[in-house]
């Protein structure tokens, strides 16, 4: 979650906020990465969140295909 003075830096920034998250990530929960992102779309920027299954805390093939076609 961001707050205080990060939120304030964040809001100096344009930029797109993509985020790809592995679903069975065991280091970063799923559900706290959705909600950061989350908030930085409640703060007006865009971006998509790509959750994939069977995919941990490793950029492994699944990961690199989502990048990919988010740069793209």
């Amino acid at each position: 979650e961001f707050e205080g003075e990060a939120l304030a830096e964040i809001g100096k920034f344009t930029w797109k906020a993509d985020a790809i998250h592995g679903a069975d990530d065991d280091v970063v929960s799923a559900q706290d990465s959705q909600k950061s992102h989350a908030d930085l779309l409640a703060r007006g920027y865009s971006g998509q969140y790509v959750l994939l299954p069977d995919v941990g805390h490793r950029i492994v093939e699944p990961m690199q295909s989502a990048l990919k076609r988010l740069l793209a």
